[in-house]
């Protein structure tokens, strides 16, 4: 059993990782949960999403089986293929970030199962996943679990993660059950998750969160200058925030927010 620390969406920062650096050693994986890049500060112009973009590569390669770079949907959208519609997306860099990410493909990730939890940047839902597996199954992608999987769709010569990553739901700001692990939102997520237990970031909060659907359980740790320790894969445990156990919410209610699940004919 093991001992995680997730930093949640950078967007251009090094507040996260010169905290992972100096406590490297505690832990036994350390996970960077996406969103590198496109910060949200317009005055923040001291480094380019390619400076931390190679900071984050560089610390995956001193530490390349405990640090785990996960893409967000604002990664996403400068690979090829990729729909780059996204807030703060920085035009002038798109090609510099695009090569980096090109050709630095294999150090990052879609996903990260730990001690029975599922880390990503928004969350896997179950119709998502029932809706990509024809895909994978076309293009000849395999694994022995469902994250291997999706990472391996990732690094597929076919090329298909803007098929399977991008913003592909009915609601505009990622609210059904059709989106993927980089953009679906909280609402939907909770309804429909597609394990036991997620990790995810993507949608901020107050506070690090836990949240009950279906029995299943997904924790939110996009919290701004707050990076949540998992133990375990204990999703009740918080090591280091001020209160050790989090309240859990029966979100069932959020049924009535979102429409019911229904089959997305993009992947056929």
């Amino acid at each position: 059993m093991s001992k995680v620390l997730t930093i949640p969406d950078v967007h251009q920062t090094l507040t996260g990782l010169e905290y992972a650096k100096k406590r490297v050693n505690e832990y036994d994986y350390i996970l960077c949960m996406g969103d590198i890049v496109d910060t949200h500060d317009s005055s923040d112009h001291q480094r380019t999403p390619v400076d931390v973009l190679t900071k984050w590569v560089e610390f995956k390669k001193d530490y390349p089986e405990k640090v785990f770079i996960l893409l967000g949907n604002h990664d996403l959208s400068y690979l090829p293929n990729a729909d780059g519609n996204v807030s703060s997306h920085q035009s002038y860099f798109a090609k510099d970030v695009r090569e980096f990410l090109v050709s630095n493909l294999k150090y990052f990730d879609i996903c990260k199962r730990i001690d029975g939890v599922y880390y990503s940047h928004a969350g896997i839902s179950e119709t998502w996943y029932n809706n990509i597996k024809g895909l994978l199954k076309e293009c000849g992608i395999k694994g022995s679990n469902v994250a291997e999987r999706i990472n391996n769709a990732l690094h597929s010569d076919c090329q298909i993660y803007g098929r399977l990553f991008d913003h592909c739901g009915f609601d505009p700001s990622g609210n059904s059950f059709e989106e993927g692990p980089l953009w679906i939102r909280p609402a939907a997520l909770i309804c429909n998750p597609k394990f036991d237990k997620q990790v995810v970031a993507h949608t901020g909060f107050s506070e690090p969160t836990l949240l009950v659907g279906n029995n299943k359980r997904v924790l939110f740790v996009d919290v701004d200058n707050q990076f949540v320790d998992i133990i375990n894969g204990n999703l009740n445990l918080i090591a280091n925030v001020d209160r050790k156990y989090l309240k859990a919410h029966e979100m069932t209610y959020l049924q009535k927010q979102i429409s019911k699940p229904r089959f997305f004919p993009y992947f056929m």
